[in-house]
């Protein structure tokens, strides 16, 4: 019985073995069939992954045969202690009632105002019109240009080219809605409602497609000032215009208002003002003791009284009684006004075409010119920002931005060596250092500038760069003498003479083993460690013995910017270097940065900026917005914001 129980035990185990072995066999035939199936597709899958990997191992190759690196023990090398004192100038300054130290426009100086222009991303510089919207964002008119936004970091422009009706914007403006209106010199008025452009001409009803302003009403309704077609009202559906037969003194007008009681005011050419009451025209002239008959800007202020800026009779302001006039021989700039502003002190502001702007506090003018720091003395229009700012469009030399008491400007004549400036740096005592070329490098402690030359000890009065070490010590890059340190008493100078590879410095920086870097102008980088110089070029793996600038990362690496051969990082064995063959914008590189992130930006010359994340390239232009292609240098603040140095011209 147990015998024949052991033989059933065994029989099913061998039937269970057989159902196994044969459900493998089929799954290895079903395996056989689909590998046949897709064995093209997987050969080509094969090769495809061969020869990527071939493309990208060609492409970041380091190069072979290099020979290593010239090592040079330094020599002696030159110090010089200071003897002849530096030359110290003070800024002209005034004292406030607490005796704190500052500087005003009239004290010496470019105070108050900081200018842009296309150099920041302007379309054009001769500015036409202006106005901010209810998201802070500046506009600005342009005379050829189109219209450009401002939103405190960036430009954006908009122009035929996307849908403007014309270059020459004459006004902006901004309804209830949020829609932004620009009128143009020809081809009417364009809507943009933040994604599309939609123009107005007299096709569709405007009786004029030169349009000088732009006025919602308090009923929504939108009002345009035309020249040669009288104005229009627009309902959002239908036009309903005025002109000369409708009482109005002429066809051509320049400006609109809406006073607090609804009225409408509407400045003309040579046909002074009317005041439309829903009903009738009522005008006003010369002969009424209005200053001129052709009004450019109108404004009511927060007493009521409405001002009209004029052409060539300065500026009269209406108190429901009767007019009252300023001109230049009451301290106003100019009688020619071509736009006017209340700030939030209760100041009118008058843009003047002969004598920059005009400030009156209600007893007095002050006025405000280029010697002051405006950029231009001809100002067509005015507009405040969220922060207070009061910012001035000019004829040709783009914008302003006055605070009141900031300096932003100072040159030769406050102090500085030079006025050409290629580096700055700040030392352990919070002084601002500058490097010119030709006038040495200048310090500024806030009150004075200290300038030291060769007179002083410093090798050459050309100074390219500076860079402050870890024992605070200051880095001078010359243009032909080589380097040199400075400790507050004495000039230690490194050049050719004493083992240093190359006597043009562009730029220096300092490794987290304490050695010294310095990139050189057609002679590589050079590495310095207190003994010995090393140096390295195309032969040592470098890509191009031109640098521009050098960079430490978070890694401890070295990144190199060439003047031709791209970017390359260097980890102290071997250099990894990326050209446009990897996504690389241009192989010219000016300057670098990494950010918080650790994603590197490299600024071109000519080409934008280049972001680099670790895996790929993206760029950024003029043509995604940036204010111009040529970029120096990249800054990242405190709040994670990007600032650009840019330029449009070629770099030393």
């Amino acid at each position: 019985m147990n015998a024949f129980k052991n033989i059933y035990t065994f029989a099913g185990l061998r039937i269970k073995f057989m159902n196994l072995f044969f459900f493998i066999k089929n799954i290895l035939i079903l395996f056989r069939n689909q590998l046949l199936k897709h064995f093209s597709i997987i050969i080509l899958l094969f090769v495809f992954i061969n020869l990527t990997e071939n493309l990208v191992a060609q492409n970041l190759t380091k190069k072979t045969n290099l020979l290593p690196p010239k090592v040079t023990i330094a020599g002696k090398p030159k110090i010089v202690r200071i003897k002849t004192s530096p030359k110290k100038i003070e800024l002209s300054h005034k004292t406030n009632q607490n005796g704190d130290f500052f500087v005003d426009a009239h004290c010496g100086g470019k105070a108050n105002f900081t200018n842009y222009n296309t150099e920041e991303g302007l379309a054009l510089s001769s500015i036409g019109s202006g106005y901010t919207d209810h998201l802070g964002n500046l506009w600005f008119g342009t005379y050829g240009g189109g219209v450009s936004r401002f939103d405190g970091k960036n430009f954006f422009s908009f122009n035929t080219g996307i849908g403007l009706a014309n270059n020459v914007v004459l006004c902006t403006y901004e309804d209830s809605k949020g829609n932004m209106w620009f009128g143009g010199d020809g081809g009417g008025v364009t809507c943009y409602n933040g994604i599309n452009l939609t123009s107005f001409d007299t096709e569709n009803g405007l009786p004029g497609n030169l349009v000088y302003c732009v006025l919602e009403d308090k009923k929504g309704n939108i009002w345009f000032a035309t020249y040669g077609g009288g104005v229009s009202r627009y309902n959002g559906k239908t036009f309903t215009t005025f002109d000369s037969t409708n009482h109005l003194p002429n066809n051509s007008i320049l400006s609109l208002l809406e006073d607090t009681k609804g009225n409408i005011w509407l400045g003309t050419e040579r046909g002074g003002v009317s005041k439309y009451d829903g009903k009738t025209f009522q005008n006003y002239t010369i002969t009424d003791g209005l200053a001129n008959n052709t009004i450019w800007c109108m404004i009511q202020d927060k007493y009521g009284k409405i001002w009209f800026a004029t052409d060539g009779g300065g500026v009269s302001y209406f108190n429901d009684e009767k007019f009252t006039t300023y001109s230049e021989k009451d301290g106003l700039g100019s009688n020619i006004i071509r736009a006017m502003l209340e700030d939030k002190q209760g100041n009118i502001w008058f843009a003047t075409l002969r004598n920059g702007v005009s400030c009156f506090n209600g007893k007095t003018f002050t006025t405000y010119s280029e010697t002051s720091g405006l950029t231009n003395n001809v100002v067509r229009t005015i507009l405040k920002d969220k922060s207070t700012n009061i910012w001035f469009g000019s004829h040709g030399d783009g914008i302003s931005r006055f605070d009141g008491v900031a300096v932003f400007s100072m040159g030769v004549s406050q102090g500085l060596g030079n006025d050409y400036v290629y580096s700055i740096a700040e030392d352990k005592n919070n002084n601002l250092w500058f490097a010119t070329g030709g006038g040495g490098v200048s310090c500024f402690d806030g009150k004075s500038f200290t300038t030291y030359t060769a007179a002083n000890g410093l090798p050459k009065n050309e100074a390219l760069s500076i860079f402050k070490d870890r024992a605070q010590n200051l880095w001078f890059g010359t243009f032909g003498k080589g380097v040199t340190m400075f400790d507050g008493k004495s000039f230690t100078t490194f050049d050719e003479s004493n083992g240093l590879w190359g006597n043009v410095i562009r730029c220096i920086l300092q490794d987290t083993a304490g050695a010294y870097w310095f990139g050189t102008y057609n002679d590589g980088m050079c590495r310095y460690d207190g003994k010995t110089f090393t140096s390295y070029q195309t032969e040592q793996g470098l890509p191009d013995n031109d640098i521009y600038a050098l960079h430490l990362d978070k890694k401890g690496n070295i990144w190199i910017a060439t003047s031709g051969g791209g970017v390359c990082c260097f980890d102290g064995k071997t250099f990894k270097t990326f050209t446009t063959k990897q996504g690389l914008a241009y192989n010219r590189i000016l300057s670098i940065l990494e950010d918080t992130a650790g994603n590197f930006w490299f600024g071109t010359a000519g080409y934008g900026v280049s972001f680099y994340d670790g895996k790929k390239f993206r760029t950024y232009s003029t043509k995604q917005g940036l204010g111009d292609d040529y970029i120096t240098q990249i800054l990242q603040d405190k709040k994670e914001e990007f600032f650009w140095e840019q330029i449009s011209a070629s770099v030393l």
